[in-house]
């Protein structure tokens, strides 16, 4: 037992440094009132979000130091973190974080997080999270977190079992 106990000692210390260094992307879902989605992605130096479509709406990053621009009045230095853009004027880095888009322009890569879309061109896949729809095309089902409406096609419930949904009571924009 006795000579047991220095290497669980030691394995348990190792243990929050591993976790540190594997960290996933950390991803939230905001839902509007009226039932439009749209995801934040933030990875350790910025946050990303887009609309149910796969278009960038807006992002951010932690900022000490001076704001620098190209001369398309683009953003390109936020602090010590770059972002750069590729032929199409799209967002392609931040940091040291590709974002990389499919053939219909939307949004299909954030770091480590995968995004797939369905043959209604609205995500249906971030992460490791399903994302469904009703008939009526509004978010009804994010993962194992449901969302439900009143008779006016307002939100009513957010069943949220892992804790990642926001509700916003402003409409989210679709596609700026």
């Amino acid at each position: 037992m006795i000579k047991i106990l220095p290497k669980l000692l030691l394995a348990v210390l190792f243990i929050p440094m591993t976790t540190i260094s594997n960290a996933q992307d950390r991803i939230v879902a905001m839902v509007s009132q009226d039932g439009n989605l749209s995801f934040r992605v933030t990875v350790s130096e910025f946050y990303v979000q887009i609309s149910q479509s796969g278009k960038i709406t807006e992002y951010g990053a932690l900022a000490t130091g001076n704001i620098s621009y190209d001369v398309n009045g683009r953003v390109d230095k936020i602090g010590s973190t770059n972002v750069s853009y590729d032929v199409y004027d799209r967002m392609e880095k931040i940091g040291s974080t590709n974002i990389s888009y499919n053939v219909y322009g939307r949004v299909d890569q954030i770091g480590s997080t995968n995004i797939s879309y369905s043959v209604n061109d609205k995500i249906d896949r971030i992460g490791s999270k399903n994302v469904s729809y009703s008939v009526y095309d509004k978010v009804d089902r994010i993962g194992f977190s449901n969302i439900s409406y009143n008779v006016y096609g307002k939100v009513e419930r957010i069943s949220d079992s892992e804790g990642f949904i926001i509700f916003r009571n402003k409409s989210v924009a679709l596609d700026e």
